[in-house]
């Protein structure tokens, strides 16, 4: 990623104030470091501190600190805009109060500063069919009351709607944004797969031996939610659209103040809902799809991507969009 960062941002990371945002086992933070920048790690967990110290040791100039960026005292630490390029990586969903998590980041970040970020994807569906981190059905869907009824350890982690970090950052003055499709999900994945996999969410969580009420109740208004959005989103947006919204595991990308500072080097694509997203398919254009090859029958009859779409896809889940 840091060999991509240049070619995405524009971001020389030579003499940079960089901050690593639970920064674990001290992988990025090193590869920062020895890419030129002056780098902080901070990291709550106190063992995966002391896996970061070792790492680094012999290999690395940077700092590592104990600490946790949704306490505000965090400020004790560190002066306003201490620094000009923050990573929020894999943390976002791993707090509870992201308003104070943004607030402080905010308060960190210099003027023309930039905050890189990843994030689980709520709306995968490949996550909800078996989340990426505890890795059973639903749990992205139900709330968060009902997650010891799918998984008895603590889950500790917070899937929400990417639009809540969107208005959490542009309350705090961080308000341009861009993403990347890091995953090359537009080019990738295959919408009538997503259809299937969306068929797949629906009949699993009205076939699975659900005991408790709530939680059945829950999973199949949630999964009902679920088809009936992507029907519309696929309808309203595009194929282009459900492929990013949708087949995107880990979501991506930028926030700054200012938007002269994002330099973009690579072309993107205006999405709904997301906004300008910078596309990372390789040169290579015969790249086998990672869902499977897309079904062409629909094609050969001179339909558009979208027309096969909708039609397959809506046949394929019992509905058309509107019908009750």
């Amino acid at each position: 990623m840091v060999g991509k960062l240049k070619q995405w941002s524009g971001i020389e990371l030579s003499g940079k104030r960089v901050l690593d945002i639970g920064c674990a086992y001290g992988g990025l933070s090193i590869a920062l470091a020895n890419a030129g920048a002056s780098v902080v790690g901070i990291e709550a967990n106190p063992k995966l501190l002391a896996y970061a110290e070792a790492n680094a040791f012999g290999t690395a100039q940077l700092a590592l600190s104990s600490a946790d960026i949704s306490t505000i005292s965090i400020r004790q630490k560190f002066e306003p805009g201490s620094f000009d390029l923050i990573f929020l990586n894999d943390a976002l969903e791993r707090h509870f109060d992201i308003d104070t998590l943004v607030s402080n980041v905010g308060h960190l970040l210099a003027a023309d500063g930039v905050v890189h970020f990843r994030t689980a994807n709520s709306n995968s569906t490949r996550f909800i069919l078996s989340d990426g981190h505890k890795k059973v059905f639903g749990l992205p869907l139900i709330e968060p009351d009902l997650w010891h009824h799918l998984n008895q350890k603590r889950a500790a982690i917070y899937y929400r709607p990417i639009s809540i970090y969107l208005a959490m950052f542009q309350y705090y003055g961080m308000s341009n944004h861009v993403f990347i499709d890091e995953e090359q999900a537009i080019m990738r994945r295959n919408e009538r797969r997503l259809g299937l996999q969306i068929k797949e969410i629906f009949s699993r969580a009205r076939a699975e031996d659900i005991s408790d009420a709530s939680l059945r109740s829950s999973l199949r208004k949630q999964t009902t939610k679920l088809r009936d959005r992507y029907l519309f989103d696929l309808e309203k947006h595009g194929s282009d659209f459900v492929k990013f919204k949708y087949g995107t595991t880990f979501l991506s990308g930028f926030f700054s103040r200012r938007a002269e500072t994002l330099q973009l080097n690579s072309p993107t694509s205006e999405l709904a809902e997301f906004g300008r997203v910078v596309r990372t398919a390789p040169a290579n254009e015969d790249m086998p799809l990672a869902d499977g090859p897309s079904d062409a029958s629909g094609v050969a009859e001179g339909k558009s991507n979208k027309e096969v779409s909708i039609e397959s896809v809506e046949d394929s889940l019992g509905r058309r969009v509107g019908r009750k």
